[in-house]
């Protein structure tokens, strides 16, 4: 005869940590609420979520204001005027200005001013550049934070931002660069990866497409005007697609979400995107640091970059051919410049790259 078992029923305590168990276990799906936007959302597994009282740091927010305070700084520089729109069609300061507050030439980098590689995502060559830019980087990076860590967000900005202006230097080494482009179109990259890796978690996925590639097309535009360089938002792209493989995937079933695991497609994409990224960075700043002179390789690759019209001069934003400097006993320093214009460098002066650019820009 067996005895008959006794059901202790759960405390109030004891019931509330069985529903959380069951909710852990049984998560949903991630899904995309009709007409709230193109990003998946991750559902809390809370009944209820307490909001914080201290409001969380924003990255996307504190580089947009960043960048328009600088720009300010950029028009006081210019003596709060703006340069003619022959010198400079996007209605900002000149290319003394840019130069003087940290825009990128090889030259000055080469000389050993690398934190021009690094300065120069945070000027913008005008108004017209600065509101694309940032218009931009709002609607892109915006939703990339509200889904996926800030830290991968900013590591994706500015890695890229560098390679940009690392590859743009290699190919236009004359040239004045300046703007958060490259960094802008490494998050292009990156929601393009985000995209096709995370493709099922996404509804409207044509609509969604669409208005990447119109905004991307509009920058490009952009990027045809002096100041502004394509080489940047060209190698941002393709090295922000690289890093989105290796850093954005989401899980995209159940299964997955519980075991903390990624498909094998996404996983490939991964190592494979981290692996391209970093032999791409390489490749570009050895060629970047050796004499290769890619003009000579590509001597059209500079209408990708600037496109001649009768508005602008592209030469507004390069100085080329060869300088020169003649030193006398009195400390005088004379510089020719590739115009053939003399100039006189303050007394003591030493002869560079830096000085040159900096008289005959």
């Amino acid at each position: 005869m067996t005895t008959p078992q006794t059901r202790v029923p759960l405390s109030p305590r004891d019931s509330r940590n069985e529903h959380e168990e069951r909710i852990i276990i049984d998560p949903e799906v991630y899904s995309v609420p009709p007409g709230t936007g193109n990003h998946p959302t991750i559902p809390t597994t809370s009944p209820s979520h307490k909001r914080k009282l201290i409001p969380q740091f924003k990255f996307i927010w504190s580089m947009i204001a960043i960048n328009t305070l600088i720009f300010f700084i950029e028009f006081a520089e210019n003596d709060w005027k703006f340069e003619s729109l022959k010198v400079n069609p996007l209605i900002g300061p000149s290319a003394e200005v840019l130069l003087l507050m940290g825009a990128q030439r090889t030259d000055l980098i080469k000389d050993g001013q690398w934190w021009r590689l690094f300065t120069a995502m945070f000027l913008h060559a005008g108004i017209v550049h600065l509101l694309f830019n940032m218009g931009a980087l709002y609607q892109l990076g915006m939703e990339l934070e509200s889904t996926f860590d800030r830290r991968r967000i900013a590591l994706i900005y500015f890695a890229t931002g560098i390679i940009g202006a690392i590859v743009s230097g290699f190919f236009v080494p004359t040239v004045v660069g300046v703007g958060a482009s490259g960094a802008i179109f490494g998050l292009f990259g990156a929601t393009f990866a985000e995209f096709m890796l995370n493709w099922k978690l996404y509804t409207n996925r044509c609509c969604h497409m669409t208005n990447l590639i119109a905004v991307a097309l509009i920058n490009l535009g952009i990027g045809l005007l002096p100041f502004v360089n394509n080489f940047a938002h060209l190698s941002g792209f393709i090295s922000g697609m690289g890093m989105g493989f290796a850093l954005l995937s989401l899980p995209l079933t159940r299964q997955d979400r519980i075991m903390g695991t990624r498909t094998r497609k996404q996983r490939l994409l991964g190592y494979g995107g981290a692996a391209f990224t970093v032999f791409f960075a390489l490749l570009f700043l050895i060629l970047f640091i050796s004499n290769t002179n890619a003009m000579k390789a590509c001597p059209w690759c500079e209408y990708l970059d600037c496109i001649p019209a009768p508005w602008w001069s592209c030469d507004a934003s390069s100085v080329s051919g060869e300088c020169y400097g003649e030193q006398f006993k009195n400390g005088t320093l004379i510089v020719t410049c590739p115009s053939g214009q003399n100039k006189t460098a303050p007394l003591n002066s030493e002869f560079t790259a830096a000085l040159c650019t900096s008289l005959c820009s």
